[in-house]
């Protein structure tokens, strides 16, 4: 049940699809964000993977570098964006889905790591066999 708005979530980040649609008369002035705030434009971007469904899995893997939990780690000097989605939360007819972004950016070998990070989840309800967005919530570093 959770695939559908995994594969959601990766096209509004990766795509820039648009988000589910507003169901809340209070939210229509709010700051939409469609995915994380980046300090610098995405260039190389992966998707941390532990429990991704197998057909999100298929539909993306040619597109994004899939990083599996037993990948081995990736240096912390190279620039690059890793996604990562937190599982799907659902209670009654609400659902929450996140994305988080770990931005890395390019240092020498004798520089220490830099990296920044962001993340934003969104609150789903299912109304009239739609899914619409009551609530979100977005930070930065």
């Amino acid at each position: 049940a959770a695939a559908p708005l995994i594969d959601r979530l990766l096209s509004v980040t990766f795509d820039s699809a648009p988000l589910w649609r507003i169901g809340a008369a209070d939210m229509r002035q709010s700051d939409q964000r469609s995915s994380p705030i980046l300090h610098a434009r995405a260039g190389r971007v992966a998707l941390a993977a532990a429990n991704l469904p197998s057909s999100v899995r298929a539909k993306w893997g040619d597109r994004i570098q899939i990083i599996a939990p037993n990948t081995p780690p990736i240096d912390p000097r190279d620039a690059l964006v890793i996604y990562t989605l937190t599982p799907v939360r659902a209670w009654g007819r609400f659902v929450r889905v996140e994305v988080s972004a770990d931005e890395r950016l390019a240092r020498r070998p004798d520089q220490a790591p830099a990296h920044y990070a962001a993340a934003t989840a969104y609150y789903l309800m299912k109304l009239d066999d739609e899914w619409v967005i009551v609530a979100w919530e977005s930070w930065v570093t």
